[in-house]
């Protein structure tokens, strides 16, 4: 359980982008996209503040080093629980993940290309988001995502793999071999919260 208190400082430093997306009209016996959009930014902030207060109390105690597994893994906890309470699928994504339950699908990989490219224009905010209704096998879903932007507090496991001390970096190897979540400077873009949300009635 203490390992689950670890590392949530560093890693949830972030801004969003608004992109408007057009509401479909509410069809009988299913969910209002305007309640699913109110419920998609609860589960991101209740993430985002949770993890945030997590991590600054592993910091607090034990440094970059316990809270290593926090930030990777909390967030998978953290989602199941809202996932419950809410209704949503939610979790942080990555091109550089390091947690490979951090990979992005099709549509995550395509929003975080934009939000890329939308920071480098200089383009992001700390009051934007991104959303789009979009129709799966399964019914109509309402996708969430909010950019998450490297902060000084994430640079500690998340920066310059020569400047990282050596005792964090090898707490990294031995829990995530294949990390790619490295070399990053403050200010840049580390990924998103992503929430899916079903509107017709579909398991998640």
């Amino acid at each position: 359980m203490s390992n689950m208190r670890s590392l949530l400082k560093t890693c949830v430093c972030l801004v969003v982008l608004l992109a408007s997306s057009s509401f479909s009209q509410p069809i009988p016996g299913t969910i209002d996209s305007a309640s699913a959009l109110q419920h998609s930014r609860e589960a991101a902030k209740k993430l985002l503040t949770t993890m945030r207060t997590l991590l600054s109390q592993q910091l607090a105690a034990g440094g970059a080093v316990r809270a290593i597994d926090v930030c990777a893994d909390s967030a998978q906890v953290v989602g199941e629980r809202l996932q419950e309470q809410l209704g949503v699928s939610i979790r942080r994504v990555s091109m550089k993940w390091r947690n490979p339950k951090n990979i992005p699908d099709a549509f995550e990989s395509a929003e975080l290309k934009r939000f890329a490219e939308l920071k480098n224009a200089k383009a992001l905010s700390d009051t934007s988001e991104f959303f789009q209704i979009v129709t799966e096998k399964d019914g109509r879903a309402l996708r969430y995502m909010r950019p998450i932007i490297i902060g000084d507090m994430c640079l500690s496991c998340h920066g310059s793999r020569e400047k990282m001390k050596d005792l964090i970096y090898s707490s990294i190897q031995q829990r995530y071999p294949n990390d790619k979540a490295v070399d990053y400077k403050a200010g840049e873009l580390r990924g998103a919260v992503s929430v899916k949300m079903p509107l017709d009635g579909q398991k998640r």
